[in-house]
């Protein structure tokens, strides 16, 4: 099992995809709670062990989505026992697992000393750079069908490549701009990810404007960052 280190705004989707493509395995996706959708111990370990054969038998990828309560530290705490009895349930089927997992989540802040021990390899991402951005765009773009697209691919993505953007960002946006020719009523082209990725930097500013207003401890109530009245206070 391997442990990624993403920056927050990075796909960890994304990730999984690349690796299943890199290994020509199949990925299959699921999550905590589609596994324990009936909130019950023998159900949820019923359903892993029906589904971590397949995942062997296949040489497949498992992608684990909003697994947090199986990374975070356990606590001895009342009221910790079902999570507790979870995570004992997962480790116990992950010992006799054969296969590539990845477990994503966005709210982990210590990490499970018996899961850790479990992680062999933990790199770390960096922002992607212009060659993996270029790979990135031709990866999505190539998914629209020929019908569905009125762009040069090769050519045009040269305009999008200096926007610093992430998987996840290009896969949004590609996303967007396929619902924005839709609702126009046109073959996707460069016009609407132009519009999207003036979007991705007006959210941007936006956020950069929150972090500099707290850092000098004024805030801003009832405007567009906080819905508070347009007067500032200390």
């Amino acid at each position: 099992m391997s442990s990624f280190a993403l920056p927050t705004d990075h796909s960890s989707y994304g990730s999984a995809e690349t690796s299943a493509d890199a290994t020509r395995k199949l990925l299959l996706p699921t999550s905590l709670n589609n596994i324990n959708r009936d909130n019950s111990l023998s159900t949820f370990e019923t359903r892993l062990k029906a589904i971590l054969p397949y995942v062997t038998r296949w040489k497949a990828i498992l992608l684990l989505d909003e697994a947090g309560v199986f990374l975070e530290s356990r606590s001895e705490a009342l009221g910790n026992e079902e999570r507790n009895a979870l995570v004992a349930v997962f480790i116990r089927n992950l010992e006799f697992f054969s296969g590539i997992v990845f477990l994503t989540t966005n709210r982990v802040r210590a990490f499970d000393t018996a899961m850790k021990s479990r992680i062999h390899l933990a790199p770390e991402y960096s922002p992607p750079g212009l060659e993996t951005r270029r790979h990135l765009w031709m990866r999505y773009l190539g998914t629209i069908l020929p019908d569905q697209i009125d762009m040069d691919i090769n050519e045009d993505i040269d305009e999008l490549l200096p926007q610093r953007l992430n998987g996840r960002e290009i896969s949004y946006a590609v996303y967007t701009a396929q619902t924005l020719a839709r609702f126009e009523k046109e073959k996707l082209n460069l016009n609407h990810l132009r519009t999207v990725e003036v979007r991705q930097e007006f959210d941007k500013s936006l956020k950069k404007i929150a972090l500099r207003m707290k850092g000098t401890g004024l805030n801003r109530t009832d405007s567009i960052l906080h819905d508070e009245t347009d007067d500032f206070h200390s």
